[in-house]
């Protein structure tokens, strides 16, 4: 692999340690050779303890690669190498004489451990997801009101920047499987692997993409939330606007009654009929209170129909026919009305 992370020319590189026969074969040269007992300096140590305790002890029920001629070969998924040893003597059907051929169980393995992890991911995506804009701590969830007001709460700044180092991540294990894929050479004529295996990770592959675009919807669904939340502050900031508004207008009377009659004389503030300007404006002011703030309630209590208001109006057009014809000018000859 150069630089840039191409291939320049397919290779296969294989570590056994230690050996899964008396004897190997050479790739090249076909030769035996007879397998040297090991020595104790170069026995495999295995996992030291601060390692072992990153794993979690839930973990091992996600690794079911092999299933193995009895309960108690299953890998353990400490040493791929232990595994390897303890699994192969029940494979009979596998065979030593050609190198190639002893990497069935290593991709098995490996296949097992893309699965678990990207199942840990799938979970962290959905529990991120469940709880974008709720209360980690609740015990039961009700999804009725968590769509219906999910976009009331207030998402934190943390979560936009966990979704973006998510996106980061699973580019990364997008990349890595591409690797492995291309070194495997699957979807390739010169492939080296199986058709279960060919298919074990173009599954992985679409999985990843799958997840992927889970975390691109809520990236636009985040960016979207603060559009809402900031279209809700501006409408409450017009509501109290118009409140105060509504609630200015109720002194408007007072300066517009004592403006009209101009309020001077007897009338004006301190004199003998100054009680005029509170018999007049304080029902105005009142009435345009009722008006503003209780027009609804006020609009329920007088219903009005559609054919009261025709019959209303008719009545009200032949009174002022009426009082046309009663106040005009008739010519003494009968004529028209001027």
């Amino acid at each position: 692999m150069n630089l840039f992370g191409d291939f320049e020319a397919p290779f296969l590189l294989l570590l056994v340690d230690p050996p899964l026969g008396k004897f190997v074969v050479g790739a090249n040269s076909r030769q035996h050779r007879q397998v040297e007992p090991l020595s104790p300096d170069h026995v495999y140590p295995g996992i030291v303890e601060r390692s072992l305790r990153l794993v979690a002890d839930e973990g091992k029920s996600w690794y079911m690669p092999i299933p193995a001629a009895h309960p108690a070969h299953m890998p353990e998924m400490k040493s791929m190498f232990d595994d390897i040893v303890a699994l192969y003597p029940y494979r009979p059907t596998q065979s030593s004489a050609d190198p190639l051929t002893a990497t069935d169980i290593c991709r098995q393995l490996v296949l097992s451990a893309w699965v678990a992890r990207l199942r840990i991911t799938e979970a962290e995506v959905a529990i991120r997801q469940t709880h974008m804009t709720t209360d980690p701590s609740m015990d039961i969830l009700n999804y009725r009101n968590w769509m219906d007001g999910s976009w009331m709460h207030a998402w934190t700044p943390r979560d936009f920047g966990g979704l973006v180092r998510a996106k980061t991540s699973l580019e990364r294990m997008d990349l890595r499987l591409l690797y492995n894929m291309d070194a495997l050479g699957v979807g390739k004529t010169n492939s080296i692997t199986e058709e279960w295996e060919a298919e074990a990770w173009k599954r992985l592959r679409d999985t990843l993409l799958t997840l992927k675009m889970r975390v691109d919807i809520l990236l636009q669904a985040y960016t979207q939330a603060v559009s809402a939340r900031e279209s809700q502050i501006a409408n409450k900031q017009a509501r109290q606007v118009g409140y105060l508004t509504s609630l200015a207008t109720f002194f408007v009377p007072m300066s517009f009654v004592a403006a009209v009659f101009s309020m001077g004389g007897d009338y004006a503030a301190g004199e003998k009929k100054f009680y005029v300007f509170w018999v007049i404006s304080v029902p105005i002011a009142v009435l345009a209170f009722s008006v503003f703030f209780f027009k609804g309630p006020i609009s329920k209590l007088m219903p009005i129909e559609e054919e009261g208001n025709v019959k209303e109006s008719a009545m009200v057009k032949d009174a002022l026919t009426k009082l046309m014809q009663k106040y005009s000018r008739t010519p003494r000859d009968g004529g028209l009305p001027v």
